[in-house]
């Protein structure tokens, strides 16, 4: 295909978590620790979907300039529709009782996707995200899953995503450019169908 790319992954086989722990970078190894003599704590609740999309704003939404308040607003009616909610994991990291980092996850078959996360201040300041990212590989440990934290094409967060073991998994990204005749025909064919 001419415009096709390839692009990179980073995946994470949840088998045998002290396997999986022994290759964490010791850096990361060292954060978990610093974040669990910290007493914070991980909850799932899907009810704080607005508080985490609000999270990742803060932190990373310059970086994803293409993401508008209506692609915000479609996640989070998505995650809170009873028809869609169990595909989804939200995880909030707290302390003293109030949430410090969050971390959204979609379930699909046999795959994990690490959809998105951020700390505020405070859970930067604990390392909450590896601390919430160890415990979501623990819980799904040694269920044929894999965690998928998708690609990234800043370094930084390619880096941390790698510093869990996470490996290179190859894909081909296709652009298809489908012309004004077909898109209008398939218009009024969806016009029929409905009719």
């Amino acid at each position: 295909f001419e415009n096709s790319r390839n692009r990179i992954n980073l995946v994470l086989r949840l088998n045998d978590y002290n396997n999986i722990a022994k290759n964490y970078s010791k850096s990361v190894a060292k954060n978990i620790r610093k974040a669990q003599r910290s007493n914070i704590e991980v909850l799932q609740d899907l009810n704080q979907v607005d508080r985490v999309v609000q999270l990742y704003r803060n932190a990373y939404g310059n970086l994803n300039p293409n993401l508008d308040d209506k692609a915000y607003s479609s996640l989070t009616k998505l995650v809170l529709n009873p028809l869609y909610s169990d595909y989804f994991q939200l995880l909030v990291v707290k302390h003293n009782n109030k949430i410090i980092a969050g971390l959204l996850f979609l379930q699909g078959k046999n795959r994990l996707h690490y959809i998105l996360g951020a700390p505020n201040e405070v859970g930067r300041k604990h390392n909450a995200l590896s601390f919430a990212i160890d415990h979501i590989i623990k819980q799904h440990c040694n269920q044929n899953m894999i965690l998928d934290f998708e690609g990234s094409s800043i370094p930084n967060v390619k880096a941390f995503y790698e510093s869990f073991g996470a490996e290179d998994e190859g894909f081909y990204e296709i652009n298809i450019t489908v012309s004004t005749f077909l898109w209008f025909a398939t218009k009024i064919y969806r016009r029929f169908i409905k009719s």
